[in-house]
């Protein structure tokens, strides 16, 4: 009888509490100057011969427990791969990290064979990591041509988050994330990728559920991957996610997109690319939408963001006849600047080409499209028809003439938007702009939290309009307090997610 009490108290302490919520979390330390055959959990050496590990052949060869951190030394270099051996659980992430103060620690490929496919750190099905504070570097550099290798990789698993880190001069992807989902990119740097082999600086290719934010994408290769180099990409299939408030530039491969959303083979939809400021492409366009290989795709939404110098503003490409239909694609409060190319009248602010697109299929609105080589929004006429698109509450300025040129939007303000310094690149609008309080409040009545270019509130979280003003702003900056030439470009990085 008291066994049976003692039983039943105990039952009822589990059912209070749970079973296995409660995770032990061990940290281990790697520095160049520690001992494989240490523990791994102390910084230095201790009187129980506890100190760091030496090498990342140790971490990949060890099992780990949800909630564990491995952190390495600050200052130090590691020639070797970091090959992620356990997973954790939603809540209690293993993560890869950094300790100690100076610079980011460095995991460099110099030499390093690589095989096919596969990244200097890599993680295959293995879910809920975090890999932050790392540079990655050289990774599939000198060890021959077209060895597919990227700097931070993932194949398969869920809840993957990379987030401060930096990669700098890899053969193919600067990150990226195949066959997986819940996926995380923040606050990362990545420049020079896609060396030789064809690839983006910042990949998600066949995810469910991503977000991809606050990032640095910039400077290819001179190499050129074969004309790859793209900088954000969502491929393949990749759905629910967004990208925002992130700055990609100096990108000058043929082919090279700053944001670029392709369905490639695979059904694509619900896609949202905002708050992003893209210049300086001079190989491609500054945003693009498509499906190269026959998918469908739709429920495309560019919202708020900045381009300027890019070969194309805003393009919808062309691969074909076949596959599945482009439609529900959203173009709305995007300013575009200075686009196109002078020497090339089929470069413009929007090129629209593919043949693939519904009646219908793309809408215009609330943009400031200005300044742009050749015209504003231009189609391919032979490829695109006219009933394809819809434009309303436009701000077209500048050039608009020509084969391509598109005509027939309603609404449409054709004086000078009047920015107060769009050769600084600040497109904050003055007080006589006539894109102030000119656009349409439709657009986003009923949708929650829409925020402009800087943050400036459009709607609140009950999908309400706030703007400033009473009526929406064309273009992605609202003129917020009457404090004109106030704004940040790029916008700036939210507490937390700063640079280490």
């Amino acid at each position: 009888m008291r066994l049976n009490k003692k039983l039943t108290v105990l039952f009822f302490i589990v059912l209070f509490f749970g079973i296995g919520e409660s995770v032990s979390a061990a940290t281990y330390y790697v520095a160049n100057t520690g001992n494989d055959n240490c523990s791994g959990t102390a910084q230095t050496l201790g009187s129980s011969g506890t100190c760091a590990w030496k090498t990342l052949a140790k971490v990949n060869g060890r099992t780990f427990s949800p909630g564990d951190s491995i952190l390495f030394k600050r200052g130090d270099t590691w020639n070797e791969r970091l090959i992620i051996p356990s997973s954790g659980t939603a809540g209690n992430p293993i993560t890869f990290g950094a300790y100690g103060t100076g610079n980011k620690p460095v995991f460099d490929g110099t030499g390093v064979v690589i095989p096919h496919w596969r990244g200097l750190i890599f993680g295959d099905t293995k879910n809920y990591i975090t890999v932050t504070d790392i540079r990655v570097q050289n990774s599939g550099i000198g060890i021959g041509s077209t060895v597919e290798n990227y700097g931070i990789g993932f194949y398969g698993g869920t809840g993957i988050t990379v987030q401060n880190c930096e990669v700098y001069n890899v053969d193919s992807y600067g990150i990226f994330a195949n066959t997986s989902s819940n996926v995380r990119y923040l606050n990362n740097d990545v420049s020079r990728a896609s060396c030789y082999s064809w690839g983006e600086q910042i990949t998600v290719s066949v995810v469910n559920g991503f977000e991809i934010a606050y990032n640095k994408s910039h400077d290819d290769c001179p190499n050129g991957g074969g004309g790859g180099g793209s900088g954000i990409d969502a491929k393949g299939g990749s759905s629910n996610g967004t990208i925002h408030h992130n700055e990609v530039y100096n990108l000058t491969t043929p082919l090279a997109v700053g944001i670029y959303v392709d369905a490639w083979d695979a059904t694509t939809h619900n896609v949202q690319v905002y708050n992003n400021y893209v210049h300086n492409i001079a190989g491609g366009g500054g945003l693009s939408v498509g499906a190269e290989a026959g998918g469908t795709i739709y429920d495309i939404t560019f919202h708020h963001n900045i381009v300027t110098n890019a070969q194309d503003g805003f393009t919808m490409h062309d691969e074909g006849t076949t596959g599945g239909p482009v439609y529900n694609i959203y173009f709305y409060n995007n300013t575009l600047y200075l686009n196109g190319k002078a020497d090339q009248d089929w470069h413009g602010g929007v090129r629209i080409l593919d043949s693939l697109l519904s009646t219908g299929g793309v809408t215009f609105k609330n943009n400031i499209i200005a300044n742009s080589y050749n015209y504003q929004i231009g189609y391919y006429h032979s490829l695109v028809q006219l009933t394809d698109i819809v434009a309303n509450y436009n701000v077209i300025y500048g050039i608009n003439s020509g084969g391509y040129a598109y005509n027939s939007g309603t609404n449409t303000i054709t004086s000078n938007p009047l920015f107060v310094n769009a050769a600084g690149n600040n497109f904050t609008l003055q007080s006589g702009s006539p894109a102030r309080n000119a656009c349409d409040n439709s657009v986003w009545q009923g949708k929650p939290n829409i925020t402009d270019y800087n943050g400036v509130k459009i709607t609140d979280s009950s999908g309400n309009l706030v703007a400033p003003g009473g009526r929406v702003d064309c273009g992605a900056i609202e003129y917020g307090e009457g404090t004109g030439g106030t704004d940040t470009i790029p916008p700036s990085i939210p507490t937390g997610l700063s640079v280490q």
